[in-house]
């Protein structure tokens, strides 16, 4: 299991520095040569499978007590992905001034 680095994922975040910085985990199918390897990423992330090794982070085998093993799986609503909120902890409303 390897994390891909977010660097050079295009998503429709607004702005760079609200990206995720690295994006899975995923499961590594094979070596390619000494310098790449070729990932199972799943059909909505449409990216070329073989990364080289300078993006690629080895993801923990033990993750911390509580920590989530698998990410929820996101909804495909108009073709892109949406996931379905639980509930809204706390919001805040601002009024402004005219």
């Amino acid at each position: 299991m390897v994390w891909v680095d977010g660097r050079f994922w295009r998503t429709g975040c607004p702005s760079q520095k609200l990206e995720n910085k690295h994006h899975g985990p995923y499961h590594v199918i094979q070596a390619i040569g000494t310098h790449a390897y070729e990932l199972d990423l799943p059909d909505t992330v449409r990216k070329h499978r073989v990364f080289r090794v300078s993006l690629l982070h080895l993801a923990a085998d033990d993750p911390f007590p509580g920590q989530r093993h698998q990410p929820p799986h996101p909804i495909i609503v108009d073709n892109e992905e949406e996931w379905e909120v639980d509930e809204i902890l706390d919001s805040r409303h601002i009024r402004r001034k005219l």
